[in-house]
C-alpha cells in the first residue's frame, strides 16, 4: 500500500522502484511529491463481506466441519502445516500506515508490516478445533472449491438454526483463496526491523488474535459451543 502526498500521479507501474499494492492517499508531512509504502502479509480482520479473508475462510471451513460432526482436518499439505507463516492484523496495519504516512523520516521508503511474530498452522489448528468444538483431525489435503461445492444446504442449515444473516456460501468464503492460503509450503518471515528502527514498536500475538477475531463473528463470545453464532 502506497501513501502519496502532493501531486504525484496515483497510477503505479510494476517497474516502479517503490512498488506497493496500490495508492492510498494519506494526509501527512511527507511533502509534495514524496511517497511511503506499507507492505503487509495476509491481512486478518473482522470483514464479513470480504470472502478473501483468512478469518472468514478459516471460520466457515471449521463451522461446516463442526456441523457435519467431522474432525477439523487441515486441508493443505503436511509441509504447509509445519512451515512458518505470518499475517498482519488490520488494526495494527492501520496504525502503522498512519505512523508511516505522518513521520517525515519515513518519506520515500517502504516498510514491511506484520504482527511481528510467526506461527505454524500445526500450533494454531488445535486452538481453532477447540473453539469450534471439533476433534482435532489429520493433515488431509483437499481441493476446497470441489469439497464445498455441495455444502450450500449445510450452510443454510447453520444459518437457519442460529438465525444468521442469509448469504450464499461462495459469498462468505473464497475457497480458491483458502487453497492458496493453506498450500504455502515455505517459511515466510518478513524483516520488520526497519519499521521498528523508525519508531513504530507495536506487535500483535498472532495465536490469540485468531481466536479474538473469530469471536467477533460470534458476537464476541468465544465460549459458544461449536462457534454456533459464526457470522451472526
Amino acid at each position: 500500500m502506497e501513501h502519496h502526498s502532493g501531486d504525484e500521479p496515483a497510477r503505479q507501474r510494476f517497474d516502479n522502484p517503490h512498488l506497493g499494492s496500490g495508492p492510498l492517499g494519506c494526509p501527512g508531512p511527507l511533502g509534495p511529491g514524496n511517497w511511503s509504502a506499507s507492505r503487509p502479509n495476509f491481512i486478518c480482520d473482522f470483514a464479513p463481506e470480504r470472502a478473501r479473508n483468512v478469518i472468514t475462510v478459516t471460520g466457515a471451513y471449521a463451522a461446516i466441519s463442526a456441523e457435519l460432526g467431522l474432525p477439523l482436518d487441515f486441508p493443505g499439505p503436511q509441509l504447509a502445516f509445519d512451515t512458518l507463516h505470518e499475517v498482519t492484523d488490520a488494526s495494527l496495519l492501520a496504525r502503522a500506515i498512519r505512523f508511516i504516512a505522518t513521520t517525515p523520516t519515513c518519506a520515500n521508503q517502504a516498510f514491511n508490516v506484520t504482527n511481528g511474530d510467526v506461527f505454524r498452522w500445526r500450533s494454531l489448528w488445535p486452538r481453532i478445533a477447540s473453539y469450534f468444538g471439533c476433534e482435532l483431525g489429520i493433515v488431509r489435503p483437499l481441493k476446497l472449491a470441489e469439497w464445498m461445492r455441495d455444502k450450500q444446504p449445510i450452510w443454510e442449515r447453520i444459518v437457519r438454526r442460529h438465525g444468521l444473516h442469509p448469504s450464499p456460501l461462495e459469498e462468505v468464503a473464497d475457497w480458491s483463496f483458502g487453497e492458496f492460503l493453506w498450500s504455502q509450503c515455505y517459511d515466510v518471515i518478513s524483516q520488520t526491523t526497519k519499521l521498528h528502527n523508525a519508531g513504530f514498536y507495536e506487535v500483535v500475538d498472532t495465536l490469540p488474535m485468531f481466536i479474538r477475531q473469530l469471536s467477533c463473528y460470534s458476537g464476541g463470545n468465544s465460549s459458544e459451543v461449536g462457534g454456533a453464532s459464526f457470522f451472526g
